[in-house]
């Protein structure tokens, strides 16, 4: 559990030495703390699951907001990390004008909350627009010709290049 911490921990304190040294250089070089191959990512991301794993939530309000948003957090890692969308999404919070404001780590909290609570919508929508499309038997018969249809299309494919390749 402590390992799960390590990465927000981390944020706070190359925050907090910004803010006392103003040199900039702790926060254009933070990514090599909790950039997505560190280790202390890899430690969390195995500590968050080993902690929820056997977490038994008997609050029926928290059980429905969890039901809620977890279909929707594979799409908000898609949409917020889209190489098109992070640019345009990043230049327009601009974390760095607020490193130096009392309240920066406040307003970074509330980002993060906002961006994955409008992705977690649009996530959702995305479900509820396309959810009469997946519960049709005319996209499931598609669906099931297309998936007996790959194996022998890979299969010919296979045969082909190795008629080439010999």
């Amino acid at each position: 559990m402590i390992c799960g911490f390590s990465v927000p921990f981390t944020f706070v304190v190359i925050s907090l030495l910004y803010k006392f040294t103003g040199n900039i250089a702790f926060y254009k070089n933070a990514g090599y703390f909790y950039g997505y191959s560190n280790v202390l990512v890899y430690l969390a991301s195995i500590s968050f699951f080993i902690m929820f794993l056997d977490m038994d939530i008997k609050n029926t309000f928290f059980v429905k907001v969890i039901n809620f948003f977890a279909p929707a957090v594979f799409g908000v890692y898609l949409i917020h990390d889209n190489r098109f969308l992070r640019p345009v999404m990043w230049n327009f919070i601009s974390p760095e004008n607020h490193l130096e404001n009392a309240f920066g780590i406040l307003f970074m909290v509330g980002v993060i909350l906002a961006v994955f609570i409008i992705c977690s919508l649009i996530g959702r929508s995305r479900q509820l627009l396309f959810k009469p499309l997946f519960n049709s038997k005319k996209f499931n018969n598609v669906c099931q010709k297309t998936e007996s249809f790959i194996p022998v299309a890979v299969n010919k494919l296979n045969k082909a290049t190795d008629r080439f390749l010999n």
